[in-house]
């Protein structure tokens, strides 16, 4: 009795992580991360003094189209899905960029301006 109550638990465990892995493997997911990613470290720019550069090497960002404008990121995945984050930025900076096709992404912060282009370009 005890056994099948322990291998019924080994189960469902095991079908839980397996269903949560494959969530948090989806492009709906990847897409809204990567959003946020990018929002996190444009806030970071803005209140941290000096130059700096980020890139994201975590994911093979040649299936996505990112483009960064004055006060939001854009980032459209394969399947249509397209997620909007909105950030403030002081009037004094600007924001430019696109990525689309581009294994490598960065972000690099030089004065006043945060532009999104890609790594080694």
């Amino acid at each position: 009795m005890l056994i099948g109550e322990l291998l019924l638990i080994g189960l469902v465990a095991t079908m839980i992580f397996k269903l949560a892995g494959d969530y948090s493997n989806s492009e709906e997911i990847i897409v809204e991360k990567l959003a946020d990613d990018i929002t996190l470290t444009v806030n970071t720019f803005i209140g941290v003094p000096g130059d700096k550069t980020v890139s994201f090497y975590w994911l093979d960002l040649s299936k996505y189209e990112i483009l960064l404008v004055k006060d939001r990121v854009i980032v459209r995945g394969e399947e249509g899905l397209e997620v909007t984050k909105y950030f403030y930025v002081p009037s004094n900076y600007d924001l430019t960029g696109q990525s689309k096709n581009l294994r490598d992404v960065s972000l690099k912060k030089t004065g006043k301006k945060i532009e999104l282009k890609g790594v080694g370009s």
